[in-house]
């Protein structure tokens, strides 16, 4: 159960998996196995690269949702990120393509409803992200409380996560958010751990 090309031990694996599954940011984790902060990083980020090919198997299609920025209407500084919809108990996380120049409104109903929209005053210019420069808004219907309950829980578990960090970089905002979305579904520490060590021995 190692990366391709690691030159990690199998004991410095398990340890670094450990850490990350009980949310331990890199630097101190790499500190306490004994390995470099940078291979310790490194390591992360592989996780979330796996994470991330995972969850997009699980993940509804790439939803076109224009139509829902109608409630930033007269909002210039706001730009959504991404979009969260409840679905059978799990949340998932949908990047969004409105708000891209020449976005316009699709021409038949979408196929998915969100129940929320995460955007950022940050402008595009900037190349960081952070926890507080994201504003959660809910769209769903009260007639229907789960989906948009299970959102909610999502979004506060995800914003404490994510405010441990100095802030990501938009390339990577992704990588992180997929961290969050996968910390949520899959449930306890050695569930998690678990699934991880499926993922990292299938490749």
């Amino acid at each position: 159960m190692r990366f391709p090309r690691s030159k990690l031990t199998q004991a410095q694996t398990e340890r670094l998996l450990e850490h990350f599954v009980a949310g331990t940011a890199a630097r101190p984790a790499g500190e306490l196995v004994g390995v470099n902060r940078n291979t310790a990083r490194l390591f992360y980020h592989r996780l979330r690269v796996l994470i991330a090919r995972h969850l997009a198997r699980e993940r509804p299609p790439r939803v076109d949702v224009a139509f829902e920025i109608r409630c930033f209407s007269g909002v210039s500084d706001l730009q959504p990120v991404f979009g969260l919809l409840g679905r059978r108990g799990k949340v998932h996380a949908v990047l969004l393509r409105a708000g891209e120049p020449g976005a316009t409104a699709p021409t038949r109903p979408p196929r998915l409803r969100l129940e929320a929209i995460v955007a950022t005053r940050a402008p595009q210019t900037r190349r960081v992200l952070h926890a507080a420069d994201l504003r959660h808004f809910r769209l769903g219907s009260d007639a229907s409380r789960s989906p948009i309950d299970s959102v909610e829980n999502f979004w506060s578990q995800a914003k404490r996560h994510l405010r441990k960090y100095n802030g990501m970089s938009r390339e990577n905002f992704s990588l992180f958010l997929g961290e969050c979305e996968w910390r949520f579904n899959y449930g306890p520490p050695r569930r998690a751990r678990a699934c991880l060590q499926e993922w990292m021995s299938r490749r």
